[in-house]
């Protein structure tokens, strides 16, 4: 079976598995937003974000070196096993001991009892990356697939259960662990794990590669949630709760979707290292439909933002119609981003991956100091310079590093952003039309069809090669 098909069947099986997963949760979660408070979001969304940074210090880029690397033996498992159980270790002790710190840091002494409980997610990692990293190299995605599955359900109804009897703030820890301690479970059940050793002589060529992606992967993190950051310290938790709560319903798509996509193109894109023209196609390709994907979905979402948030999660979230869409608008290119940072760093160039992020970390902090100094509005229009802005930047990188030509990275993006400009004008002229005559539940429906047959129209006048792509994935699932 060729890789392409391996990919397609990998992201077949995921797809399918994770819809049934994916609707529990966000069913859930509508659930939980109307129970909770934004403040409560507003505190989890510091928990995550110093989660995160801390996650890809404990990983140091070790899941990517055992996925990358052509040949692993069981005893060099063995010694990453033990490399990663001890960063992860070292790192929950390190959040234990400095939790009151950050609570004092961000001004809200109920942080250093979050943090401390939430530093139970490394061991729970610790114990989770040797089995996923030996399933993601065989690319049994179905199995992996599976377990998310269970486990996003298993997190969803033990958040939704802690909120219903008013546990505020902690429902969503608590829903975090249940979620993470169960797939380090059935992962570990599943096989693939080994028993550590700590002795780590001869690890100098994974070291190596997960030394440059771990430098880069922990400045992305703190890049990304520089945004939290800034607005952890510089806004109310309130505050913070409405920009977090617009952010991820902005990204929802993006992080699910995308994190699928990705895992697979990783293992995908690596095995291709050795066939640089077939690997510049299939990156072509998935751009082309990312983008077409992406832009449909992220600005149909924006332009029916005000109906959405009052259908959807409540009145009391209204404040986060202007974010939503703000956001909404680049998450497309952010899309594209995710996917090119991907190739990159699956054909070992780590090197590039790490300087890209050296510019969003001039970029992106800046952006949102300065969109912080207005409000929760302010820090969501900073998307609209720190995303086109490091783009832009990055670019000649990354086309070097996978062969390409500027101008084939853009390509693919015009017919997709001409058809939701397009889009975005039929929804705003039906809105208009039937100004006041509708309810927001039937407004909305008929707004997301009117822009949907808008979409799907202009993209098929402007570009054909993307149906022609969208008709070859669907051949190859049906074979």
């Amino acid at each position: 079976m060729s890789i392409e098909r391996e990919a397609i069947d990998a992201l077949k099986w995921t797809a399918a598995a994770r819809l049934i997963g994916q609707l529990v949760s966000w069913v859930s979660t509508l659930f939980v937003l109307r129970l909770l408070d934004p403040a409560d979001y507003g505190l989890m969304a510091i928990i995550v974000a110093l989660l995160g940074i801390l996650g890809a210090v404990a990983e140091f880029g070790l899941g990517p070196a055992m996925v990358q690397a052509r040949e692993l033996e069981r005893a060099k498992l063995a010694q990453l096993a033990g490399l990663v159980l001890v960063l992860h270790v070292a790192v929950a002790a390190l959040m234990v001991g400095f939790a009151p710190l950050l609570g004092w840091f961000f001004r809200d002494v109920r942080l250093s009892l979050l943090f401390q409980v939430a530093s139970l997610q490394f061991v729970f990692a610790a114990l989770a990356s040797v089995p996923h990293a030996v399933a993601v190299r065989a690319m049994n995605f179905a199995r992996l697939a599976r377990i998310e599955v269970v486990t996003m359900v298993l997190g969803s109804l033990g958040s939704l259960a802690m909120a219903f009897v008013g546990m505020g703030v902690w429902a969503l820890v608590g829903g975090m662990l249940i979620a993470s301690g169960g797939r380090s479970l059935m992962l570990l059940a599943g096989g693939g794990s080994v028993w550590p050793s700590f002795r780590f002589r001869g690890l100098g060529t994974q070291l190596s590669y997960s030394g440059k992606m771990a430098s880069s992967h922990v400045l992305w993190m703190v890049v990304s949630q520089s945004d939290v950051m800034v607005g952890g310290r510089l806004l109310a938790s309130d505050a913070l709760g409405l920009y977090s709560v617009a952010l991820n319903l902005a990204t929802l798509p993006m992080n699910k979707i995308m994190g699928t996509v990705n895992q697979v193109a990783f293992a995908a894109v690596a095995r291709l290292q050795e066939e640089p023209e077939r690997l510049r196609k299939r990156v072509l390709q998935g751009n082309r439909l990312a983008a077409a994907l992406s832009v449909g979905t992220m600005w149909g979402m924006a332009a029916t933002a005000p109906e959405l948030v009052h259908v959807v999660i409540g009145s009391k979230w209204e404040a986060s119609i202007v974010p939503l869409q703000l956001i909404g608008i680049v998450v497309p290119l952010r899309t594209l981003a995710m996917l090119l940072s991907t190739a990159v760093g699956a054909v070992g160039k780590a090197g590039v991956s790490l300087h890209n992020t050296f510019t969003a970390a001039i970029v992106w902090p800046l952006c949102f100091v300065m969109g912080a100094q207005w409000g929760v509005v302010g820090l969501a229009a900073a998307w609209l310079a720190a995303a086109p802005l490091t783009f832009a930047w990055n670019a000649p990188r990354i086309c070097a590093a996978l062969g390409l030509r500027t101008v084939e990275l853009l390509r693919p993006v015009f017919a997709p952003a001409v058809a939701g400009v397009v889009m975005v004008g039929a929804i705003s002229a039906a809105r208009l039309f039937t100004s006041g005559r509708l309810g927001d539940a039937v407004l909305l429906g008929l707004l997301i069809v009117v822009g949907a047959c808008a979409y799907v129209a202009a993209l098929l006048a402007l570009d054909r090669a993307i149906w022609t792509d969208f008709r070859k994935l669907l051949a190859t699932q049906r074979g």
